[in-house]
């Protein structure tokens, strides 16, 4: 899995998302942006759960896959090795629930450069008696389904339990 491939025309569902993307103003274009949750246990430290979205990109192509849209005709994929990818991902230490709805809000508000960054970016909120990782993700790259067997592996990560996991996909 550690090889580059590409570029390669989408898939078909892949095609779907891109042409619901290409029919908004490019105003509209994070509309496609889902944010889903994982509860982080109190034992898994900061680069643990760094760690956790990195394996979980390594299990998962579509999560270092980055899209050449500009020929609106005929876009690209390319799968990427996690090292050309910067993670984004960051800490903050928050209040209330309804500041970790603000930070939902901000990661599905804010569109994503699929030509050159993780079409996911994910914050760990903490605050007091509790932690959870929110992960934005572009539609492009795992849809409702997946993002259910998405959190699965991440939480079987952050609970240490990598070796429940199946075998990773391409």
């Amino acid at each position: 899995m550690s090889e580059e491939y590409g570029p390669a025309p989408l898939t078909f569902g892949q095609m779907a998302v891109w042409r619901d993307i290409d029919a908004l103003p490019r105003s509209r274009w994070q509309e496609a942006n889902w944010v889903f949750t994982v509860d982080v246990p109190a034992e898994a430290g900061v680069a643990q759960v760094r760690a956790a979205l990195n394996r979980l990109a390594e299990r998962h192509g579509s999560l270092r896959t980055t899209y050449d849209v500009s020929d609106p005709e005929h876009p690209t994929q390319t799968l990427r090795r996690i090292e050309e990818l910067p993670l984004g991902f960051e800490v903050v230490a928050l209040e209330s629930a309804e500041a970790v709805q603000e930070v939902s809000d901000r990661l599905r508000d804010t569109p994503f450069d699929l030509r050159s960054e993780r079409p996911y970016r994910a914050v760990l909120a903490e605050r007091p008696g509790a932690r959870t990782l929110l992960i934005g993700k572009h539609h492009i790259a795992a849809d409702g389904w997946s993002m259910d067997l998405l959190s699965e592996e991440l939480t079987a990560m952050l609970h240490g339990q990598d070796d429940t996991l199946p075998p990773p996909s391409e």
